[in-house]
């Protein structure tokens, strides 16, 4: 007798329990990751630019100007 997958019994993971294991550990290490560089990296490290503030210059043909 054939069965109808959709007669309400639970059919499985598709991709196997295996795969949803290595699928988790991955999102918790780069979640553990994020969490790790947040903690420890400084701020205001070299390489960071600070941010510059720019105003609209209706005068100015380019449209910006660096405030003064």
């Amino acid at each position: 007798e054939a069965r109808d997958p959709f007669d309400g019994d639970y059919i499985g993971n598709i991709w196997g329990w295996k795969f949803s294991f290595i699928g988790l550990g991955m999102i918790l290490f780069f979640v553990l990751l994020m969490w790790y560089r947040y903690a420890t990296l400084d701020p205001d490290r070299p390489g960071t630019s600070p941010m510059e503030e720019v105003r609209a210059d209706s005068l100015n043909a380019e449209g910006l100007a660096p405030v003064e």
